[in-house]
């Protein structure tokens, strides 16, 4: 089987982006991992129990929750650490209050500020005494939990936790740097004759889900607070980043089909405005209207499924790799999260979500070169369509659908000029086609030289050239051209020892509304251009212009 060079670029550029990411997801998972053991401090989630004396379930926290447990050792300043999701807590020490966070209902944030930290100062005189946690989730269905708790040095808590979401952070920029990329592509082609608007899809699509991802990644919590406004913010990219992704597919592939892409795009483009009106209402914030959203992913995913199918009947291998990386990487990680305590429950779909960028941008850029070839092979047809082979002057196919331009819009050009070579039969049969050649070309250069910057110029047989102007500059006018050609021409030479002198007759005429219409200024030029050859070969007895 033969690769196409198109397809050479296309699996090289697949590769290399496919072990950039892994570097990227090992380097990440390395940041997260690499635990200093010098580090102060100590996981603090064991030996919490209930008022009733069980063992206490932090991962799990209903309406209302009560546990304790006593602090066997402490030193001044030290930090009892934790992060929480979706609940109040009081905290109290010895039966003091040392911290309370409230989760009072606010207009468009809601009821749930989502994950975020709770920091209490701890002192070497609490040593001894109970440490007493009251939860209460306002929703009461179990969704409220402890994600972890640490006890130790506030410093290295912080470090500890600022590194475990760096890996988070690092998926974040490339997602939103690969979207600038793409979006950079998308304004500066969009001028051409290209649809573009996939690369413009997929880089919205980009930097939605990196700005969902740093939103929902914890790292902003830590750095500015605010967490109910970031967890806000994180639901209303997640309701929108089925939207750019259904219509790159369709734009790209025509895989979706225009009826499910009406269909996500409705229930995408409701589902935000239906959210917020409850939310603003007071019936329902955006954590208890999140199954609208799931809904929507539910469709989202069939239509996926469709596209896939479809794709593999069109063989668009690097497409269907694409999708499945970012379908498997979610697969991976619901198992993950169903049948294991693994930490990271969208680990593998951030993986496969940048591997389909990944994919489908080098698709994209490859299908643009592509698109260049294939316009090149277009330049190339009409050079050969409109420009004589010789000379590189334009041909008389161009010269005769240019006259025609000017019959139909009944205009005339400002000037016109008839040139035809003296000589060319007898150099031909003297020194031969290739010296003929060479003296078609020296004129051709010549009258390029003098008049192509001033209109255009035609060779429209083996020996006869035409200049057409609209106008010329001030100063100038069409018999000073010619004589300035005149000039130029006598100081060609040719490689062969010449005998004579390279002429040629000219015919020039000047539009000065004495002639009505276009071929009537062309007969005049060929008229006078043929007397002023017939008056050249009289004086030189046949052959114009020889040597002595």
């Amino acid at each position: 089987m033969k690769y196409s060079l198109i397809d050479i670029m296309k699996y090289a550029f697949a590769g290399l982006m496919f072990f950039t990411v892994i570097f990227i997801m090992v380097f990440a998972v390395l940041i997260t991992y690499n635990t200093n053991p010098k580090e102060d401090f100590e996981y603090y989630e064991m030996g919490w129990v209930t008022d009733d004396g069980k063992e206490a379930d932090l991962a799990y926290i209903e309406k209302y929750g009560t546990v304790h447990r006593t602090l066997e050792e402490a030193y001044d300043h030290q930090m009892l650490y934790m992060n929480l999701k979706g609940i109040n807590v009081e905290v109290f020490v010895g039966g003091e209050l040392r911290t309370a966070t409230e989760l009072e209902y606010a207009p468009v944030l809601g009821k749930t500020p989502g994950a975020y930290n709770v920091c209490v100062e701890l002192f070497r005189d609490d040593v001894g005494k109970e440490i007493r946690m009251v939860f209460q989730s306002p929703y009461g269905d179990g969704d409220g939990k402890v994600n972890f708790v640490l006890l130790g040095n506030s410093k290295d808590i912080l470090l500890s936790d600022i590194r475990s979401k760096m890996n988070v952070f690092i998926f974040c920029f490339l997602y939103i740097y690969i979207g600038v990329i793409f979006l950079t592509i998308y304004f500066t082609l969009r001028k051409m004759n290209k649809n573009t608007k996939p690369i413009l899809y997929l880089g919205l699509f980009s930097i939605n889900i990196g700005m969902f991802m740093l939103c929902d990644g914890g790292m902003l919590q830590i750095i500015y607070g605010h967490a109910s406004f970031y967890h806000t913010l994180a639901e209303v990219f997640m309701m929108l980043i089925a939207i750019p992704l259904m219509f790159y597919l369709e734009t790209m592939y025509e895989s979706v089909g225009k009826v499910g892409l009406l269909v996500i795009s409705i229930l995408a483009f409701l589902n935000y405005p239906i959210c917020m009106i409850l939310d603003m209402t007071g019936l329902a914030d955006f954590h208890q209207t999140v199954f609208i959203t799931h809904v929507v992913y539910i469709i989202a995913m069939i239509l996926i499924i469709y596209s896939v199918v479809v794709s593999l009947k069109k063989h668009q291998w690097t497409h269907i790799l694409g999708m499945l990386c970012i379908t498997g990487g979610a697969m991976v990680d619901i198992i993950l999260v169903n049948v294991s305590h693994f930490s990271e429950n969208s680990l593998f779909t951030r993986i496969g979500a940048l591997l389909f960028l990944c994919m489908e941008g080098v698709q994209f850029i490859l299908s643009l070169l592509q698109w260049q070839q294939d316009i090149n092979r277009q330049d190339f047809i009409h050079l050969l369509a409109y420009k004589d082979g010789l000379t590189g002057l334009l041909n008389r196919t161009s010269y005769e659908e240019d006259l025609e331009k000017y019959r139909k819009e009944n205009k005339k050009p400002a000037a016109v000029t008839f040139i035809d070579i003296n000589n060319l039969k007898y150099i031909n049969d003297t020194y031969g086609h290739a010296t003929g050649d060479e003296l078609i070309m020296a004129v051709a250069s010549t009258i390029s030289r003098v008049f192509e910057m001033n209109g255009k110029c035609y060779r429209i047989g083996g020996d006869e050239f035409v200049f057409i102007t609209n106008g010329l500059p001030e100063g100038k006018n069409i018999h000073s051209l010619e004589h300035h050609f005149q000039e130029e021409l006598a100081q060609c030479k040719l490689r062969v020892d010449m005998t004579f002198v390279i002429t040629a007759a000219c015919g020039s005429v000047a539009d000065k509304n004495s002639y009505e219409q276009v071929d009537d200024l062309l007969k005049e030029a060929d008229r006078v251009m043929y007397a002023n050859k017939k008056a050249m070969k009289s004086l030189d007895g046949g052959i114009y212009s020889k040597v002595n």
